[in-house]
């Protein structure tokens, strides 16, 4: 059991390093987008795309340390409930490790909503500069009072596709 420790402990270990650098490089990235530097996050590609093949690595581990402990009869549903099995309760080091996985994914998630949340921002405001381009400044509903489409001096919309 004492090979499933130190597999699974190299995986943690491996992922925990990936997940911060992750966290780092979102961090990093929503702090541009905060300051609208467009410049700086073109820049971040291939950062980002590095960071999305490490993970990738990672689940790839994953998946193979899973696929072994399936055909070891053991259990293989995740990481956790295998490291449950093949590493004595006692390991507080082990688990601490484990734990400190677990968090950082939660985080990771948090990060990934937040950027969500002002890459959306930052697209309604390009949609309402669009918009006020389109209607030449003057708002307008896009329908009457009387459920009619009113088209105005613009046609409706942003492209006319009349012939």
């Amino acid at each position: 059991m004492s090979n499933w420790r130190n597999q699974l402990r190299k995986f943690l270990g491996e992922t925990l390093q990936a997940q911060k650098d992750v966290a780092e490089l979102l961090e990093r990235k929503r702090e541009l987008f905060m300051k609208n530097d467009l410049a700086a996050i073109g820049t971040l590609a291939k950062d980002e795309q590095a960071a999305a093949d490490r993970l990738k690595q990672c689940l790839a581990e994953r998946e193979k340390l899973l696929q072994y402990a399936a055909a070891e009869g053991l259990p293989s549903q995740s990481v956790e409930l295998l490291a449950k099995t093949v590493v004595p309760y006692s390991d507080d080091e082990f688990f601490a490790l484990l734990r400190s996985v677990q968090y950082q994914t939660q985080l990771l998630r948090q990060h990934n909503v937040t950027n969500w949340v002002v890459t959306q921002r930052g697209m309604l405001h390009a949609s309402q500069m669009l918009e006020i381009i389109a209607t030449r400044g003057r708002l307008r509903s896009t329908y009457t009072r009387e459920h009619q489409r009113n088209t105005g001096a613009t046609g409706g919309t942003l492209v006319d596709c009349r012939g």
